[in-house]
Parts: C-alpha cells; sequence; structure tokens
C-alpha cells in the first residue's frame, strides 16, 4: 500500500486512443516509418479509406495496439500502398469489418459522428466546426507526411493561414 501511495504522487490521465482519433494519421505514420528503418525496407503508405476505417476502430489496446496492427500489415502486405484488404488480414480487425458491413449506412466519415454528438447535446456547431477542421488538417497532414506546404495547397489554403491553424489547434512543433 505504501509503494502504490508513493507511486501515485503525480497521476497524468491520458485518454484512451479511440477518443483521440486525430492521432491516429500521425502515430501510424510513425510506425510505417519506424517499421521500415528497423527492416530496411521501402516506406508504405496507407490509402485514404484504410485510415479512415483505423479512426473508427474501438482501439481497446490503444497505441500498442495501433502499433502491432501496421507492423502485422507491413509484414504481409506487399507493394507501395496499403488498403483495406490488409487490415482483414489481421483476425480481430477481419472480424470488425464483417460487423461493420451490413451497417452500409454507417459511413467512417468524421462529419457523421460530428454531427451525432450535435445531436446528442455533446457540442455545439462551433465546436464540431472547430474539431471537423482540426481532424481535417490533422488527415491531410498525415496524407502529405507532414509537408505544411503541400497540406496548404491540398486543403486550398495559403500557407501562413495553415501555419496559423496548426498554432490555434495546438499542432506545430509547439502544440500537440
Amino acid at each position: 500500500e505504501d509503494l502504490f501511495y508513493r507511486l501515485s504522487v503525480a497521476e497524468i490521465f491520458i485518454p484512451p486512443l479511440r477518443d483521440r482519433t486525430e492521432d491516429i494519421p500521425f502515430l501510424a505514420h510513425h510506425f510505417l516509418k519506424k517499421f521500415a528503418k528497423e527492416n530496411s525496407t521501402p516506406l508504405v503508405k496507407l490509402d485514404p479509406h484504410c485510415l479512415s476505417l483505423l479512426q473508427i476502430y474501438p482501439w481497446n489496446g490503444n497505441v500498442r495496439e495501433l502499433e502491432n496492427l501496421i507492423y502485422h500489415i507491413c509484414i504481409f502486405s506487399s507493394g507501395e500502398h496499403i488498403g483495406t484488404e490488409a487490415l482483414a488480414q489481421k483476425p480481430e480487425f477481419k472480424e470488425w469489418l464483417k460487423k461493420m458491413e451490413p451497417n452500409k449506412n454507417v459511413s467512417p466519415e468524421k462529419g457523421e459522428k460530428l454531427s451525432g454528438a450535435i445531436d446528442r447535446g455533446e457540442l455545439n456547431l462551433s465546436e464540431a466546426k472547430r474539431r471537423f477542421e482540426r481532424e481535417e488538417i490533422v488527415r491531410v497532414l498525415a496524407l502529405k507526411e507532414g509537408k505544411v506546404g503541400e497540406s496548404a495547397k491540398h486543403l486550398g489554403v495559403p500557407r501562413p493561414q495553415l501555419s496559423r491553424l496548426l498554432k490555434y489547434h495546438g499542432l506545430g512543433p509547439h502544440g500537440g
């Protein structure tokens, strides 16, 4: 009991990965780079639909589960791009995809999650817009491998505006 109290002087709460879906593109890209470096293989990319599925998957194992999945699909996939079929090679993900299949109306798009949160009174329009903007910036940055100039062009905004948005959303080098 004494050890417990000595260790629990400063508790830090880190939300589960399923509550931090905006982190998934960055983490996935990090694990892809890490795998490529450790195994001296070319860097592969996740296709956007595959990334969307990763963002709606209920991550019970948190970041370690994501890392394990990325490593698994890197080992068993060939080519430069990883698609949805690679996810189905992992048994637990395959089962989850089967459960999702009958629900064609359940979209992996962020807009539907946000509108559901508005309907439940969890978010107002202003907060939903802010979250959507942040999530899209995160998604495009991951797609463009962190290149701000290319991301700004893809989003159709001037680079200085994207830099301000990164700072506003806490996504810059001094942010999240």
